[in-house]
């Protein structure tokens, strides 16, 4: 799935421990849409897909490749979004100009 707008927020790391001991760290990237009636999706970043969103920062526009979990935990649903990749989208406004590059980030 995809999702294109603008970063409205990165939370801070967080150290978790998963059911099984292991230790790991998490981080919230919100991305608000520019439509008429905008929309923001929250998703997960896990370990290393932190450190490699430092060039891209609040503010820039994204298009942001994600899956969708659905997790059960005590009686109750929860809907997760984990990114799968992040690449800067760039706003031209001179038509005459060259593109600049993008930046394409897989995780």
């Amino acid at each position: 799935m995809e999702l294109t707008g603008f970063i409205k927020k990165i939370t801070d790391t967080v150290e978790k421990v998963s059911k099984n001991g292991n230790a790991y760290q998490v981080a919230t990237l919100v991305v608000e849409t520019q439509e008429k009636n905008p929309n923001s999706m929250a998703f997960d970043l896990i370990n290393a897909q932190i450190s490699e969103l430092t060039d891209i920062g609040v503010g820039n526009i994204v298009k942001v490749t994600y899956l969708a979990h659905v997790n059960e935990w005590n009686g109750r649903i929860f809907n997760s979004f984990r990114v799968v990749g992040v690449e800067r989208q760039v706003v031209y406004r001179d038509e005459n100009a060259a593109p600049p590059a993008t930046n394409n980030i897989s995780f």
